[in-house]
Order: structure tokens, then C-alpha cells, then sequence
């Protein structure tokens, strides 16, 4: 019986060891896991800017979109998990996004001072204001639709429409208005 026990208690110490000694080799491998290749893409609306990344260094028999979730990444001196996982189909090729809302002065123009366009229909004032400070056209309706503005007092998330007139992006405020009869 006590041959037993100690048989027991050196196959439970081994069994202990080998795990220990595959958790440290997981965590070797996953130690070497990095992002690389971080690119800004487009602006998804005003104020926030998507990045995409490559997860390098994913060895065989490791998950790499388990392993993109749980992966940080610095962009702007804070830590970013992503939003989005992508399995790309090549060996194990994943590509990590993330939206970022913070210093993003790209996506982040202003609007001009808005004119006054007067009475459109009853009850309806229309006001027109350009967007400014516009770094890049490709994201201009999305930024346009979604950048805030006051007018007379009232804060406004976005216009009622965009316009490319020109080289220029206008938004359109509708804005209901009792003076109008």
C-alpha cells in the first residue's frame, strides 16, 4: 500500500512537471507574438480613425485570432485592444483593426461660421455652413454626416445633408424654425 502511495505521489509529480514545462513553452511562444506593420486607414466618422496591424510570430498549433483578441497594441502612447479580428487565409496570417477616438486630428475638422439661408418652407429655416480643416476628401461624407456644430444656441450632432461644391464640403441644417410662416 505505501509502495502504492509513493508510486502515486512520483507519477502526480511528473504529471506536475510536464504541465509546468508546457505552460513555460506556450508562454516562450507567445512571448515572441508582436503586431507589426500598424497603418492609419480611414476615418469610420468624426473624431474616430481605423488602424490595422499584422500579429507576426504566431507559431503552429497557437490560435492566432485567440491570440489577436488578446493583444495589445500602443497607438498615441495608450494600449488598444482590437475591435476586429481577420483571419487572412495565409498561414495563419491575422490582421488586427482598431477604432481610435483620441487625437485623431485627421477626422477632426470644424465647421466655418453657418449661414443663415432663410425660410425654406413653413416652419423650416435652412442654414449652411463649410467644413474646414478637411485633411483628406476620400472621408468627407461620412465626416461631414457626422460632425457637430451649434447653431443659435443649439448644439447639433451632424447636418441634415452634405454637398461637394467645388473643392469645398457644405453641410445643410434644416432646422425647425416658428418664424417661419
Amino acid at each position: 500500500m505505501r509502495e502504492e502511495h509513493r508510486k502515486w505521489d512520483r507519477e502526480r509529480r511528473e504529471k506536475e512537471e510536464k504541465e509546468r514545462r508546457e505552460q513555460e513553452e506556450e508562454a516562450r511562444k507567445r512571448a515572441s507574438i508582436a503586431w507589426v506593420g500598424l497603418e492609419p486607414g480611414h476615418c469610420l466618422r468624426y473624431r474616430l480613425k481605423e488602424y490595422t496591424a499584422t500579429l507576426s510570430h504566431v507559431p503552429l498549433g497557437v490560435d492566432g485570432i485567440e491570440e489577436c483578441w488578446n493583444k495589445s497594441i500602443e497607438i498615441h502612447g495608450r494600449q488598444w485592444f482590437p475591435s476586429q479580428c481577420e483571419d487572412q487565409g495565409l498561414c495563419g496570417r491575422v490582421t488586427g483593426h482598431w477604432q481610435v477616438d483620441m487625437n485623431e486630428l485627421s477626422c477632426t475638422p470644424t465647421w466655418g461660421y453657418p449661414t443663415d439661408k432663410g425660410c425654406v418652407e413653413s416652419g423650416i429655416r435652412r442654414y449652411e455652413n463649410r467644413l474646414e480643416n478637411l485633411q483628406d476628401l476620400t472621408d468627407w461624407p461620412i465626416i461631414c454626416r457626422t460632425a457637430p456644430t451649434n447653431i443659435g444656441g443649439t448644439w447639433y450632432e451632424g447636418p441634415t445633408s452634405c454637398e461637394h461644391w467645388g473643392n469645398e464640403i457644405w453641410g445643410i441644417w434644416l432646422i425647425n424654425d416658428d418664424a417661419c410662416r
